[in-house]
C-alpha cells in the first residue's frame, strides 16, 4: 500500500468521523433542549389535563413484572390504566420491582404521550423514556468523534517527511490533543447516569485507554524527534 493511498485512507476515515461528530451534536443539542422541557414541566392542570407539555399522573395497577434480556438486560412493567395497558421498561438497576407485584396499584407520570415514572411505595424510578442525561451520552460520542477526525485527518494531510518540520510539530500537538479529547469523551461517558450504563462504561473506558495511547504516541514521536535533531546537530558539528 503506497503513502499516497495511506493518506486517503486516513482522510476518507475522517471525514466520516467529522460527520458523525457533526450528527452527534445535533442530537446532543436537540436532547439537551428535551431535558430543559422536561425538567420545566409542571403538574397538568384540572382544567387542561392532557396538554402535552405538562406532567399527567394516572393510577394503574400492576398486571405483570419481568426481566427484558439482550445486551443491557433491564426490568419491565406491564399495567392496566382503565381499559387499555401501558408497558414500560426500567432498566437494569430498578428497585421499584421488589416492592411492586402484580395487582398492587402504582401512579404513572406522563409526559408527551410516554410514561416517564412509576410511583410506588414512596418510591419514584424513572422509566427509559425519561429524558435524562441523554446529551451528556450524546457529547461523549461527539467529542469521541471529533478527535479522532483530528487524528485521521493529522495523520492524512500534516504528516511530513521530516518528523522535525514545523508541520511534523503541528501534527504531534493535533496527536496529543487528540488524545486529550479521547481521554475526556471517555471520562463524560463513564459518569453518564443513562439506563445502558454497562454498555456506555465499555465505551468510554476504550475511549479513555485509546487517548492514553495516543498521548503516550504523541510523547514517543517528540522523544524520537529530539533525538533526530540532536544527531542532525551533532552531525553538522562534527563535518566543521
Amino acid at each position: 500500500m503506497t503513502s499516497r493511498t495511506k493518506r486517503g485512507i486516513a482522510a476518507a476515515a475522517g471525514i466520516l468521523l467529522l460527520g458523525i461528530a457533526v450528527f452527534s451534536s445535533v442530537e446532543s443539542i436537540r436532547a439537551l433542549s428535551l431535558e430543559k422541557d422536561f425538567a420545566r414541566a409542571h403538574v397538568c392542570p384540572t382544567l387542561a389535563p392532557n396538554s402535552p407539555d405538562c406532567a399527567r399522573v394516572t393510577v394503574a395497577t400492576v398486571a405483570q413484572t419481568y426481566d427484558v434480556g439482550g445486551r443491557v438486560p433491564a426490568h419491565a412493567m406491564t399495567f392496566a390504566p382503565g381499559a387499555g395497558t401501558a408497558r414500560v421498561e426500567l432498566g437494569k438497576d430498578s428497585t421499584l420491582l421488589e416492592d411492586a407485584f402484580p395487582g398492587e396499584t402504582v401512579d404513572l407520570v406522563w409526559w408527551r404521550g410516554s410514561v416517564v415514572e412509576v410511583e410506588a411505595a414512596g418510591l419514584s424510578v424513572p422509566t427509559e423514556d425519561t429524558p435524562s442525561m441523554d446529551s451528556t451520552q450524546n457529547l461523549g460520542f461527539t467529542l469521541g468523534a471529533l478527535a479522532g477526525a483530528m487524528w485521521c485527518l493529522m495523520g492524512a494531510f500534516l504528516r511530513a517527511n521530516r518528523p522535525w518540520s514545523p508541520r511534523g510539530t503541528v501534527a504531534r500537538l493535533g496527536g496529543a490533543l487528540g488524545g486529550g479529547v479521547l481521554l475526556v469523551s471517555g471520562y463524560v461517558l463513564l459518569n453518564a447516569p443513562v439506563s445502558s450504563a454497562s454498555v456506555m462504561e465499555v465505551v468510554g473506558a476504550l475511549l479513555a485507554v485509546v487517548g492514553l495511547l495516543c498521548v503516550r504516541a504523541a510523547k514517543s514521536m517528540e522523544q524520537r524527534v529530539r533525538a533526530a535533531e540532536s544527531a542532525n546537530n551533532g552531525g553538522k558539528r562534527r563535518r566543521r
